[in-house]
């Protein structure tokens, strides 16, 4: 992300966020800062599957472990990149993560089905082409 004069002050705070992130990490695997009972977890984006939201809270769904968070899917969605598709209103998910899909679900690697909607499956065509 640029920040352009004036600068506003959330801009500088997400920039300086990701920076932190970033010098936090020390690879190039990109991560997310989920605060989860007190504690800040560090989710890699190759071992998130995907999001699932519920009005202010948001459950990410990983390889290993399932984390609630109290942040909406639209507040993670920017920090996320490129590597994750909004497939519903209440779905984000992995590309890497994707088998397949139809005109009403999308197949995870693992076998598990998630709704799709209209929106999200235009944004599936687009993201095949």
């Amino acid at each position: 992300m640029t920040i352009v004069k004036p600068i506003k002050e959330d801009d500088l705070i997400q920039c300086l966020s990701r920076l932190h992130k970033e010098l936090i990490v020390g690879t190039n695997e990109r991560c997310l800062l989920i605060k989860h009972r007190g504690i800040t977890i560090l989710c890699k984006h190759s071992e998130i599957v995907y999001f699932a939201g519920d009005g202010p809270y948001s459950t990410i769904f990983m390889v290993n472990e399932t984390i609630t968070t109290a942040r909406t899917l639209k507040s993670l969605e920017p920090e996320l990149g490129v590597g994750f598709i909004r497939i519903h209103k209440s779905y984000l998910v992995n590309k890497a993560c994707i088998k397949g899909f139809n005109k009403d679900k999308l197949i995870l690697q693992n076998e598990q089905s998630l709704p799709v909607s209209r929106t999200g499956l235009k944004k599936l065509n687009f993201f095949l082409e």
